[in-house]
């Protein structure tokens, strides 16, 4: 992440940027995926691509909602080559976030921040904010 970045602000619109440059391995999205953006790095295998569409039966199971959760989207997760594995590390840590709640949740969010590539002290400055 370049010095330019606010402590605590979104990668939007830069996560391919950030993996292209060895800066992030993986990114995540739930809304507005960025499919022909990554669609030559995907085709290329550069990086890879996997629809996380389970999540909304994980959701379910933890309370919310079924005409809630099935109205969400799919969720995208790209990955830079050879990092495959942090597909299920990002998703176990989803699950734990899912399934927690208070300070609990806040401490699953950070893991969540750090497994997308944040920097410690955007991580620290977003828990400070979290449990104060």
């Amino acid at each position: 992440m370049t010095a330019d970045l606010p402590l605590i602000g979104p990668h939007e619109g830069i996560e391919l940027e950030l993996m292209l440059t060895g800066r992030k391995t993986v990114a995540y999205f739930a809304e507005c995926v960025p499919l022909e953006k990554f669609q030559p790095y995907v085709s290329s295998g550069e990086i890879g691509m996997y629809e996380w569409t389970d999540h909304k039966e994980i959701l379910i199971s933890v309370g919310c909602p079924p005409e809630i959760a099935q109205k969400l989207p799919t969720c995208v997760i790209y990955y830079l080559n050879g990092h495959a594995h942090v597909v299920d590390v990002l998703k176990a840590a989803f699950i734990k976030y899912y399934h927690s709640s208070g300070t609990e949740s806040a401490f699953a969010s950070a893991e969540i921040g750090r497994i997308l590539g944040y920097p410690e002290k955007s991580v620290a400055e977003f828990l400070r904010r979290q449990l104060e």
